[in-house]
């Protein structure tokens, strides 16, 4: 039997909807976008520059652990489910913001990535990421490109 893993590039370069550079794309050529992440699906801007987030396909193993610890808890002596897990695993997930390069007067409203002591974005950028609703996108994004794994297909036969 085999295990087979694919772990070709480990980090992914995502552009979320509502970017200002995106124009005229439909929700349905987005989620065609999530996909395979082929930007040629995006209708950008005429001189038009996203912003383009980069996340971890793989959490380092200590941060995986803590995003699994915050996908329950204990409540009345059962546990319960919690949705902030998403957050968590996009704040966990993000490594980097690749911001294009902008005038000077538009240079202060770029999100800057400022990471956390415990390897993920701060709560400074993961309140940013909320308030203008991204985060749904990029966990999705991430989602559909985490790491897969299987069995070879001989062995899946016996």
């Amino acid at each position: 039997m085999a295990f087979f893993t694919e772990l070709e590039e480990q980090n992914i370069h995502v552009i979320v909807f509502n970017d200002a550079a995106i124009k005229g794309t439909s929700r349905d050529d987005y989620d065609e976008y999530i996909k395979d992440l082929d930007e040629s699906k995006l209708i950008f801007v005429e001189n038009g520059l996203p912003t383009r987030f980069i996340m971890r396909k793989i959490l380092p193993y200590k941060l995986s652990m803590k995003l699994k610890n915050s996908q329950v808890a204990m409540k009345d002596g059962a546990l319960t489910p919690q949705l902030s897990f998403m957050n968590e695993e996009v704040r966990l997930a993000l490594v980097g913001i690749d911001n294009p390069v902008v005038s000077p007067e538009y240079q202060k409203h770029l999100l800057e990535y400022k990471q956390h002591g415990d390897g993920g974005a701060s709560d400074a950028v993961m309140e940013k990421l909320e308030a203008f609703g991204v985060v749904t996108d990029l966990y999705t994004v991430r989602q559909a490109h985490a790491p897969k794994s299987s069995l070879s297909e001989t062995d899946k036969k016996k």
